[in-house]
């Protein structure tokens, strides 16, 4: 990447928790956050980022759909994708593992 900045783009419905994470990480990344699932993956096609940061649970479509849209597209399948959830459970862990 050289001396280019690296951005991240953050998903998540909670404004507290988009808040949380773009502030541990906008002094090391360009952040763009996203507030709804629906507009996730128009806008991981425009930014290109280096890092997805998604949630799980979130209205209108999971994580994990949002998750398939990216990983099927040739332009963004290499995009590594970071699952972040309140919520333990197993059966997510294996969904987001597989």
């Amino acid at each position: 990447m050289g001396s280019e900045t690296q951005k991240v783009v953050i998903i998540d419905d909670e404004p507290t928790t988009l808040l949380l994470l773009e502030s541990v990480v906008e002094s090391l990344v360009k952040v763009v956050t996203v507030s709804q699932s629906v507009q996730a993956f128009e806008s991981v096609k425009l930014h290109r980022p280096d890092l997805v940061v998604l949630d799980i649970s979130m209205p209108k479509m999971s994580g994990f759909e949002v998750c398939k849209q990216i990983k099927v597209c040739p332009d963004t399948a290499s995009i590594p994708v970071m699952f972040v959830t309140s919520h333990s459970d197993i059966e997510n862990e294996r969904i987001a593992l597989s």
